[in-house]
Formats: C-alpha cells, structure tokens, sequence
C-alpha cells in the first residue's frame, strides 16, 4: 500500500517560502534605495549645471555692458561670446544688443545654452 505524507505536517516547506518571501522583500527593497540614490544623482548634477549657465550669463552680462559703455557695441548686434566647457558639459554664450521699447535705453539679452 502507498503511504501518501501530509503536507500540513511539513515544516520545512513552510520556512523555506518564508525565507524567499524575506529575500524578494529584501531585493525590492534594496531595488528602491538605490532608484531614490540614483535619481538624486541625476537632480544634483542638473542644478548643478544650471547654476553654472546662471553664473556665466551674470558674468556675460557684465561684460557686454562693459564693452557697450565703451561704444563697441552697435545696435542689433547678435553674436556668440564665447564657448566654455566645464565638468564635460560646453556652456555656448549668447547675446543680442539693441534698441528697447523706451528710447534712450538699450536691450542687452544673454542666452546660455549647454
């Protein structure tokens, strides 16, 4: 005659899903914690490059109204200033010069791209 075992009885069976169930917990939770790392990467070295173009149009414009105080600038003047590369990224500087709505002022606009 065949003897059939219980399954009720079986302990092992139970701790060995027990043990997966903890080890998938623990995969997708490790999983979770290195995504949150990896996009805070991502955000930080985005601002990071955005101060970078910031700083560089304050220092842009300072210098085209240096060289607009100085009468080398002529009006409807568009024209790349320079090029910078900083931490892998190139930084191109633009800027236009010309006049404004109100008369005896003039437009300096300064656009950096990267």
């Amino acid at each position: 005659m065949l003897r059939i075992k219980k399954i009720s009885n079986n302990e092992k069976g139970v701790v060995f899903i027990l043990v997966i169930s903890i080890i998938m917990v623990m995969m997708i939770l490790t999983i979770s914690i290195l995504s949150i790392n990896t996009s805070q990467v991502v955000s930080t070295e985005e601002e990071v490059r955005r101060i970078q173009a910031e700083t560089l149009a304050m220092g842009a414009m300072e210098y085209v109204v240096a060289l607009a105080a100085n009468g080398v600038m002529t009006d409807h003047t568009y024209a790349s200033l320079f090029s910078k590369n900083m931490d892998g990224t190139t930084y191109n500087v633009l800027y236009s010069y010309g006049n404004s709505s109100t008369p005896p002022l003039k437009q300096i606009n300064i656009q950096v791209n990267y």
